[in-house]
């Protein structure tokens, strides 16, 4: 009788486990800025650059459109604001340190005088 009893209690602490598990998982939707970070973090490493990039940073949007290509910017760090609420919207800015440009054409970076750091 003493094993049955710890049985069960071990399953219904299991299940209890499971359910409150499934539930948490299910519940951590990425807010916002979470979203952008990711975004940011993608574009910085080349994301855009590559058919297997555009896929991964294509699903932060809600209708992704085609990736452009026509201009290569270099950059270094970035960071993402917390969200200014103004009429239900969230809005944010990302800082970054802009080091050049890429020419797609012939594939040449062409550096700036110095960093110009860009919000």
């Amino acid at each position: 009788m003493l094993l049955h009893r710890s049985f069960i209690s071990k399953l219904l602490a299991g299940a209890g486990l499971l359910f409150a598990t499934r539930g948490w998982l299910f519940s951590q939707t990425p807010s916002a800025r979470d979203v952008l970070v990711r975004f940011c973090d993608l574009d910085t490493q080349g994301g855009q650059l590559s058919a297997e990039g555009w896929d991964k940073a294509a699903t932060l949007f809600v209708t992704p459109s085609a990736p452009r290509r026509n201009k290569i910017t270099v950059v270094r760090d970035f960071v993402v604001s917390n969200p200014e609420f103004e009429k239900g919207r969230a809005q944010f800015y990302v800082e970054y340190v802009k080091l050049g440009k890429i020419n797609p054409l012939n594939a040449r970076f062409s550096t700036l005088p110095s960093p110009l750091k860009i919000r």
